[in-house]
């Protein structure tokens, strides 16, 4: 499929950081720099559950770019986040769940959904600190849920450039040609290259 990806880049202009490890459905871990276009992973749906989800495409793959993340460091410190400071990450107030960008979740105030590694549920987690650092690796992508687990804590695949809502509602018609696609046995849907937006 030829995509103007110039259209698309409004939605993604933030970014995950290639380091940070996703868990795959079959049960191995990889990074976000190692994701490709129909990998099975885990998000989370507007029920706050985790569901099996999809990888359908690869927005963006900068290996060499360097950006400044905000790092978001939990009271287990088994589980910290980095993305760009204007991306979406799903939070608690201890009562609602709602979207925050990154760079306005404040320690102490916020709580972020972690996956348990032994019951397989999400729960809410005391954010400790969030801070700025520099890192090189820029990634995005799409999921079909618009959410991606990532070192145990559940982000959007989105950013403040505009509404989650929009955002996934643009995003609709890809998700329904890569199911088509998919069906028709089209092995990558969405061809994505190294180094940009292609």
């Amino acid at each position: 499929m030829k995509v103007n990806w110039n259209n698309l880049c409004f939605i993604v202009l933030g970014c995950f950081f290639g380091g940070d490890q996703v868990r795959l459905v079959n049960g191995d871990i990889t990074t976000i720099s190692e994701l490709r276009s129909g990998m099975i992973v885990y998000s989370m749906n507007n029920h706050n559950e985790i569901v099996e989800d999809e990888v359908i495409m690869m927005l963006r793959r900068d290996p060499d770019e360097t950006d400044l993340f905000c790092v978001i460091e939990t009271d287990d410190r088994r589980y910290k986040l980095s993305v760009t400071c204007d991306h979406y990450v799903a939070v608690s107030d201890g009562s609602k769940t709602q979207y925050l960008i990154s760079d306005h979740i404040k320690p102490t105030e916020h709580l972020v959904y972690v996956q348990n590694d032994l019951n397989h549920e999400l729960e809410p987690v005391q954010v400790t600190n969030v801070t700025r650092q520099y890192k090189t690796g820029l990634y995005a992508l799409a999921t079909n849920e618009g959410t991606l687990i990532i070192n145990n804590i559940v982000a959007s695949c989105y950013t403040n450039i505009t509404t989650i809502g929009i955002a996934h509602n643009v995003l609709g018609l890809f998700r329904a040609y890569y199911r088509v696609a998919k069906w028709f046995s089209v092995e990558e849907p969405f061809k994505m290259q190294t180094n940009g937006i292609p």
